[in-house]
């Protein structure tokens, strides 16, 4: 069984955005600009930021924290997005979550403007990649199939079986595997036999939220899982929704958690600001 690692598939991901901006560096141009907008006192969401901020660094990027009071008006928050939609020096923008509960999050996200929205969190975005047209898309989907895509594996004509249907993860990656012309099954909460559904697969794919959930009854030799979401289990220790120790051996590849999807996906943020960048700022 192989392990699909995902910091080589970031790492390759990073050094293709650092090259990019060392370019526009030799040229003199303006640097691609990332603004984070946070708007909490969350200790994990500090934690979050920082490495971001760190990570656009590193490729070269001007990162800047918007740092919001916390007793801020809606109008006020919506306000601050407005002046990042209207500052030439920024490219993409990200609403750092939580919010306090007196802010419509919805409708503060819908102000981003959708060319700098490098997370793909606004309905335009969305509707983008519903139709087909070019957008950003969510991060942690693109990170799934970055991860597919570095294994050299042929997705046409395969069985792909999604287990969750958010917005953020289940819907778009179910929309980008059929664009890679993968035949997806859509699972659920109200979906029957799920395990016998998830039998079937050749890539699976589980963005449910439950800790350990799949076992090995779910799994089939030949099929590959990718692992997204980031669990707590009984000991406290990080885990997906499969059960690792149970189904290890028994398929050809998996994603681990952590250090699997989570690792590509801040990558993926990366490539999605310079991508907005080349769009809209270099004349």
């Amino acid at each position: 069984m192989d392990i699909i690692k995902g910091k080589p598939i970031a790492d390759q991901i990073k050094g293709k955005v650092q090259k990019a901006v060392e370019e526009l560096k030799a040229q003199g141009k303006r640097l691609p600009g990332l603004a984070v907008v946070r708007m909490n006192d969350d200790p994990a969401s500090a934690t979050y930021v920082r490495n971001i901020i760190k990570a656009g660094e590193n490729v070269g990027f001007v990162c800047t924290l918007h740092q919001l009071d916390l007793d801020l008006s809606q109008d006020q928050v919506i306000a601050e997005i407005e002046k990042l939609n209207q500052d030439e020096r920024v490219d993409g923008i990200i609403l750092q979550m939580p919010m306090p509960k007196h802010i419509n999050v919805k409708t503060v996200t819908e102000t981003i403007a959708f060319a700098k929205d490098v997370e793909g969190v606004t309905v335009v975005n969305a509707g983008k990649l519903f139709v087909g047209d070019k957008g950003f898309v969510p991060c942690t989907p693109q990170a799934v199939m970055e991860i597919l895509h570095a294994m050299d594996l042929s997705l046409e004509g395969k069985h792909a079986v999604v287990i969750g249907r958010s917005n953020v993860v289940g819907k778009p990656v179910s929309i980008l595997l059929q664009k890679d012309n993968c035949t997806v099954t859509m699972c659920h909460s109200r979906s029957k036999d799920l395990p016998g559904l998830a039998r079937q697969a050749d890539i699976l794919v589980c963005a449910v939220g439950k800790a350990k959930m799949v076992d090995a009854t779910y799994t089939n030799p030949d099929q590959v899982i990718i692992d997204v979401a980031i669990n707590l289990d009984e000991n406290g220790k990080l885990c997906g929704d499969v059960d690792f120790a149970d189904v290890e051996g028994k398929v050809q590849a998996i994603t681990p958690v952590p250090g699997g999807v989570g690792t590509v996906t801040n990558a993926v943020l990366l490539q999605s600001t310079l991508a907005a960048y080349q769009e809209h700022a270099i004349q």
